[in-house]
């Protein structure tokens, strides 16, 4: 407990298991830290697993909400930043999907 605040940009989606992630940043915080989160939208672009080592192929906004409040944080928040992530396969296999940013804050 000795941060005022997490910032996670665009990694979360690389990891197995980020509810964890999410826990740990929860515990290094002092009350009343913040965490900020950015990432990828969900998306179908099945090819990234294997091509850009992703865990998983973005997150919902309910996903989101619910690892943060079973961490712990309140004051939830999560907004589309109108940014795009785009990418093509080594097929020619194209995704593009939206990228968020969630900020909540440690209250005990």
């Amino acid at each position: 407990e000795s941060l005022d605040g997490t910032f996670i940009n665009m990694a979360l989606h690389h990891i197995k298991e980020p509810w964890k992630a999410i826990k740990e940043m929860y515990r290094v915080i002092k009350e009343e830290g913040i965490v900020v989160i950015s990432d990828v939208m969900e998306h179908d672009g099945e090819w990234a697993r294997e091509e850009m080592f992703d865990e998983w192929l973005g997150f919902s906004n309910d996903q989101i909400s619910q690892w943060l409040g079973e961490a712990g944080f309140k004051d939830i928040k999560i907004e589309n930043t109108d940014l795009s992530c785009k990418g093509y396969s080594s097929k020619g296999e194209y995704t593009e999907t939206g990228i968020f940013i969630a900020t909540a804050v440690k209250r005990l």
